[in-house]
């Protein structure tokens, strides 16, 4: 019974919406997260009784004292005829069990009574622990790689270090997969093991982001609140507080690591064995967007939400499917609005079931006008004036579509990009063949969410078109990039190891990452200057990965005048940009100045590391007019200029 799959599910989205609500309403404690725990079991009890699955009858409460009561009547059956006929009681007692227990399949699954069982796709294997056997022989070998891997220095790309030879044993794996009897476990594990590659090979951590989200979600932890607060993330926010800080008490960075994944593993074996049920392969879940899921942000918990909203979507019918969508759509929501925005779109479609044209035209409109809307919005509220769009195709060209690549002369590569291009292609084309193929029965279900995903395309034109002057210039194009992905996920319902290696950034000659992750070098390095400042205030001017570093291990320590922070965020902040002057150009002690007018801090410090391409230029620059160098860490070099400033040596 479908709603028995979705009840853990829903309880987490029913913990993401009452702990948000609980974070707005008042602190967040230990009492506090208690309430939410007993809320999302109620909520999830009413929510997920009576859910019934496209082609099923719909079941509800008295199915399962059916099912109850046809197994007390199989065991008093049993024992009747156990006692009355000895001779014969095993052979009447199995006919009877048998009979019996056809019954309760039937009622377990609410089937209806004219509905065929479901055979056997394929033949099973000779000797049914094969499979099994040579499937965990492929994945366990992939785990023994991985796990022994451990990426502390700074580096582009995991590819460089681990051996793109060992994604063979995933290819392995899923063609043993395919032959195991429990398709919809294998097909779970794969994509774990498929977006958890940095959670694993990083154990310092991995990207930006989920740096600055742990630092805050700490902060939450020991002070209740975190201000200003903000009307988003608290949704992504609440579901780590509640596994691991205040209530399971479970390892945060554990959590942290592990929640996106788990979560979408969830999904997946939730909604796998329904595929088939809908005439689609379980196995197209091995062409999801990896890339969204590979660390644990407000928005990868959204896009996990979004996605079980749209497959939910696909697999209800009637009022559980306005009640489970709406449930998922406002936990996504509360995530990030970025997804949360076609959610609801999607859910408010369900709405209008019995209104097939008003559902898409719906849908559609809130797909296509929702977030740009919110953007103009706040522009406006920011500035007291209306944006002005620029419509180029050039801004649509550099968008990070994952379907184009050129050849670099490399066939292994060559393979690798065309197969992870194939796997992104294939999920719009498979959902135009099954629309095709369905063009005379299509339902309200299906309009839905073909309009949301012709919503999301729109969107993305208007979004490359919105000015983004708050934003550095390489991020001004990353909210229309971001939904790239939420079109994938919304078109998933209706090539592998390719799709796993381009979920990685990559340093190969087809593509270079443009970042590089946090090191060992990073954490000793922000320590180092916080033990030199000596308790005087001060600001740094350095790259993404040891501000990331710095969060991590001094928290929100200092802001200048309320709202710049000590560290440079390369998300438009006033500071990141006075770094980017000292590299991109020369370090000069006017540049030193404004950083010092901006902040008020009587010393500022000027981080390079080796990695950057001009490097030693830099530092024999920087040295020549700083108060003095300090060398913390192999590769990163500190440039101190305290005040007043050191004028440069005369020639």
């Amino acid at each position: 019974m479908l709603s028995r799959r979705l009840s853990p599910l829903i309880f987490l989205a029913f913990v993401s919406i009452f702990g948000a609500l609980n974070y707005y309403a008042a602190r967040i404690s230990q009492n506090s997260l208690f309430i939410v725990f007993v809320a999302s079991i109620v909520g999830t009890c009413v929510g997920v009784g009576g859910s019934g699955v496209r082609g099923y009858k719909c079941g509800s409460g008295p199915s399962l004292l059916r099912r109850l009561a046809v197994r007390v009547s199989s065991w008093r059956a049993s024992q009747t005829c156990s006692s009355n006929h000895p001779t014969s009681s095993v052979i009447s007692s199995y006919e009877e069990e048998s009979s019996l227990r056809r019954a309760s399949l039937v009622a377990s699954h609410d089937l209806h009574p004219s509905t065929p069982h479901p055979t056997p796709s394929r033949p099973l294997h000779p000797n049914p622990l094969a499979p099994y056997t040579l499937f965990a022989l492929a994945l366990g070998g992939w785990w023994l790689i991985i796990a022994q891997t451990s990426i502390v220095e700074s580096v582009r790309s995991p590819w460089g270090i681990l051996p793109i030879a060992a994604l063979t044993l995933l290819a392995a794996a899923v063609f043993f997969g395919r032959h195991v009897k429990r398709e919809a476990l294998a097909i779970a594990m794969l994509v774990f093991a498929g977006v958890t590659i940095a959670a694993v090979a990083y154990p310092l951590g991995y990207g930006f982001d989920p740096f600055l989200h742990r630092a805050a979600i700490a902060h939450i932890a020991e002070f209740g609140t975190l201000l200003p607060k903000t009307p988003y993330y608290m949704g992504a926010y609440a579901l780590e507080l509640f596994f691991g800080h205040l209530f399971l008490n479970l390892a945060p960075k554990f959590v942290d690591t592990f929640l996106v994944s788990g979560l979408l593993t969830l999904v997946v074996g939730t909604f796998a064995p329904l595929m088939k049920k809908n005439a689609l392969s379980p196995w197209i879940f091995l062409l999801l967007p990896l890339g969204a899921f590979i660390t644990t942000t407000p928005q990868s918990i959204a896009f996990v939400f979004l996605l079980a909203t749209a497959l939910a979507s696909h697999a209800l019918t009637g009022s559980n499917r306005r009640i489970i969508t709406s449930i998922l759509a406002l936990a996504t929501l509360l995530a990030h609005p970025l997804a949360g925005f076609f959610a609801l779109a999607i859910a408010v479609g369900s709405y209008f079931e019995k209104w097939p044209k008003l559902s898409a035209a719906f849908v559609f409109l809130l797909s296509a006008g929702l977030l740009p809307a919110s953007f103009i919005f706040l522009g406006w509220q920011a500035n007291h004036a209306w944006p002005k769009f620029d419509f180029a195709l050039a801004k649509l060209a550099a968008l990070p579509v994952p379907w184009s690549f050129i050849s670099a002369g490399r066939p292994a590569l060559d393979l690798l990009y065309l197969l992870g291009s194939l796997s992104a292609l294939l999920i719009p084309l498979l959902a135009a063949l099954a629309l095709w193929q369905r063009r005379h029965s299509l339902s309200t279900i299906d309009g839905t969410l073909v309009a949301a995903a012709a919503g999301s395309i729109v969107a993305i034109v208007v979004m490359t078109a919105l000015p983004m002057n708050d934003l550095i210039n390489y991020e001004q194009l990353d909210y229309a990039g971001r939904l790239v992905s939420v079109t994938l996920l919304l078109l998933l319902p209706l090539l592998f190891i390719g799709n796993v290696y381009l979920a990685y950034p990559r340093d190969d000659g087809y593509s270079r990452a443009a970042g590089f992750n946090v090191s060992a070098g990073d954490f000793t390095t922000a320590q180092v200057i916080d033990t030199d400042a000596a308790a005087i205030s001060y600001a740094v001017l350095s790259d993404q990965a040891l501000a990331a570093a710095a969060v991590q291990t001094l928290g929100f320590k200092a802001y200048f005048h309320g709202d710049i922070f000590f560290y440079p965020i390369p998300t438009g902040g006033p500071l990141y940009a006075i770094y980017l002057d000292m590299v991109n150009d020369a370090p000069k002690l006017s540049t030193i100045e404004k950083a010092r007018q901006l902040t008020g801090a009587p010393i500022i410090y000027f981080v390079v590391h080796d990695y950057w391409w001009d490097s030693a230029r830099l530092n024999a620059e920087a040295s020549a007019i700083a108060n003095k160098t300090i060398n913390p860490a192999p590769g990163i070099q500190v440039h101190v200029f305290e005040s007043p400033l050191r004028e440069p040596a005369a020639n």
